[in-house]
């Protein structure tokens, strides 16, 4: 017996395209790490409104108290989207491409500290609203 499946779910008004890890760097001073860790992000966002795309390139820094390592990256990911609602954007682009982007970012820097021989660092999972707001403003501005 075969079901019909009339539940189809529509596809979303902003989606992930592709993403790149553009640079990366990682320095060990002691392998033994700090509990308390440390990150930082700075976020740069465009718009292609040939493509209908937005690019969101993210610097992340992560390391503990003592300076026992450092993790420097910069990830850059491309997303589609189909409104014009301005409101709707800026949601999208404040929250939700972080949101998206950031497990790649934390799954990378946890293999690259891995591989490298040393404890794997795994980020907590972190509420991003307010890393892109100032970039958000900026780019509503323009």
């Amino acid at each position: 017996m075969i079901m019909e499946n009339n539940n189809i779910t529509p596809k979303s008004k902003f989606q992930l395209r592709n993403y790149l890890i553009e640079d990366a760097h990682i320095k060990i001073t002691n392998p033994e790490i700090g509990d308390d860790m440390e990150t930082s992000f700075n976020p740069s966002g465009s718009f292609d409104e040939e493509k209908k795309q937005f690019h969101l390139v993210i610097e992340a820094e992560v390391n503990d108290k003592d300076k026992n390592f450092l993790v420097k990256l910069r990830i850059h990911g491309v997303f589609l989207y189909e409104t014009t609602d301005m409101q709707k954007l800026k949601t999208f682009i404040g929250l939700n491409a972080p949101a998206i982007l950031f497990p790649y970012l934390r799954a990378y820097v946890s293999n690259i500290t891995a591989l490298s021989g040393m404890q794997p660092i795994i980020m907590p999972t972190l509420n991003l609203s307010t890393i892109c707001k100032d970039m958000v403003e900026k780019l509503m501005a323009e």
